[in-house]
């Protein structure tokens, strides 16, 4: 009986582009991702979002506490 159900992953062949140790091969040909190393991968690019968002809000910050001096004026 074949699964019909909607199923979600990554495509292993756009992986193998960036992360190709992520990505099982045979014969030359992308198998399958190794699931459980991607982790790694996907918490550090946490963290960096992390840093983004921190670095943007402290712009946002100054950047508003400009305009209120500006318009106090």
């Amino acid at each position: 009986i074949e699964d019909q159900s909607r199923q979600i992953g990554f495509i292993a062949d756009e992986v193998y582009k960036i992360y190709p140790e992520l990505v099982e091969t045979k014969d030359g040909e992308v198998e399958s991702l190794r699931y459980q190393r991607i982790t790694a991968v996907l918490v550090e690019a946490m963290k960096e979002l992390s840093d983004k968002v921190d670095s943007q809000e402290k712009i946002i910050k100054d950047l508003i506490s400009r305009i209120a001096k500006l318009e106090s004026k």
